[in-house]
């Protein structure tokens, strides 16, 4: 925005801003719920995991944001 003022000359603003949608967010669907571990001392992680068997199920989701 610029705008003439009268005896002190020519007073310019600007803003720069940045907004980012629909970034890539990797989640983890095997993940342990909160203490799960600390619930279980001893047992195998993989052992109390939702899909048995697996380590990290890694899902690529389009749900990220920026500002």
């Amino acid at each position: 925005m610029e705008q003439e003022v009268p005896a002190l000359g020519l007073l310019t603003m600007s803003y720069a801003g940045r907004r980012g949608i629909h970034l890539e967010n990797i989640l983890n669907a095997n993940q342990l719920q909160p203490g799960t571990v600390q619930a279980n001392p001893g047992v195998n992680q993989d052992a109390l995991r939702p899909y048995k068997s697996f380590s990290n199920i890694n899902q690529a989701t389009n749900s990220g944001a920026s500002n």
